[in-house]
């Protein structure tokens, strides 16, 4: 009689998710027991872990090697702070967090705050949920007071983007920093667009929080300027001000000026692709050759802008790397704070500036 040993695969968040039809943040909320979840769904997964043979906190014996050795035990944490989980361009970072996270053995729950307008209620949600924690990935708006605190509780983290902490503050040195170079983004999308020999380049953004994406992409911008030696029109940078304003108001602006921008540099996928409707309407086909944007590879071809000169970074690549940071600071005793800047991207670019910049 032959013996066949049947090995049961752990259950993860994303089998939850699946059989729930349901995403993997409202899944991992819903086991929390996040308010911003109906109490009936909040059952609904609860009971449905059950059934799947879900295990919350149990440590594995089983031998593992690597990566998945040291962290099997481990029980991190992503908050987003200031945004909404289940936003386009968010929503890809928190797949490719809990796709990366599973195969380094790490437990990942997933929890946002989206208004941070009160930095006490922030800092009690960001405490509460990061006590249960071996460590702690953050990203939106981050500032120092919040970092201070998570240092505190000697919670090692890893922040995820740029944050709203400026340059020369000290932070705790279980702390790391991983984004892309959004500086030289900007300045490589500008130069390409000085180089082809446009001197009058439009800049839209709908918000521009200090040190975050849209303000190092503007910084890039200025660079590529002065560089060039040329001097930047103010009146060319379109800052709406306000979140869901698109590519319009700036759209709008622009054709009612004298001398108009003759290219453009967006750094989100969505604000262009709703610039570029907005131009249409009133009568002007913005040539792919005079706009240049900034983003998600995925996003862009959800708006159908994948042919367009795009700058980009890789989420599956940034997560891997935030987690691997992490497990290296629970491992170590003793460490120091870094900034850690992954690849990007460069796609559909006019052949002269790819051979000069390649993919950075």
């Amino acid at each position: 009689m032959e013996t066949v040993n049947k090995i049961k695969k752990k259950v993860t968040l994303k089998d939850i998710a699946d059989s729930a039809n349901m995403s993997l943040s409202t899944v991992s909320m819903a086991l929390a027991g996040h308010s911003n979840v109906s109490l009936e769904t909040r059952r609904k997964v609860n009971l449905l872990s059950q059934e799947l043979g879900y295990k919350r906190g149990k440590k594995n014996t089983e031998q593992t090697s690597g990566a998945s050795a040291r962290s099997s035990s481990r029980h991190f944490g992503y908050m987003l702070i200031g945004n909404r989980l289940w936003d386009e361009a968010r929503s890809i970072l928190v797949h490719s967090l809990a796709e990366k996270s599973t195969p380094l053995g790490a437990r990942l729950e997933i929890s946002a705050v989206e208004d941070a307008s009160d930095l006490g209620i922030v800092a009690d949600r960001l405490l509460t949920f990061a006590r249960e924690l071996d460590g702690l990935i953050l990203s939106g708006l981050i500032n120092h007071t919040l970092l201070t605190q998570i240092t505190e509780l000697g919670i090692p983290c890893v922040v995820i983007g740029n944050s709203v902490i400026s340059e020369g503050h000290d932070v705790s040195s279980r702390c790391r920093f991983v984004s892309a170079d959004h500086v030289q983004m900007g300045k490589i999308a500008t130069s390409g667009l000085i180089a082809s020999g446009h001197r009058r380049i439009g800049f839209v953004s709908e918000m521009m929080p200090k040190h975050l994406v849209h303000s190092r992409w503007l910084e890039g911008y200025h660079l590529a300027h002065w560089n060039a030696g040329l001097t930047v029109d103010p009146t060319l940078i379109h800052i709406a001000g306000k979140i869901f304003a698109g590519g319009e108001p700036a759209a709008h602006d622009f054709l009612a000026m004298k001398d108009p921008p003759t290219a453009y540099i967006v750094p989100d996928v969505r604000i262009a692709a709703s610039f570029l409707i907005a131009m249409k309407n009133h009568g002007i086909e913005v040539d792919r050759s005079s706009i240049i944007i900034g983003g998600q590879l995925e996003i862009a071809k959800l708006y159908h802008l994948d042919n367009y000169p795009l700058i980009t970074v890789n989420d599956l690549y940034l997560a891997e790397v935030s987690l691997l940071h992490l497990i290296s600071l629970c491992e170590q005793s003793t460490s120091c704070s870094e900034e850690i800047l992954i690849p990007f991207s460069i796609h559909n670019f006019p052949k002269h500036l790819s051979a000069k910049n390649g993919s950075v």
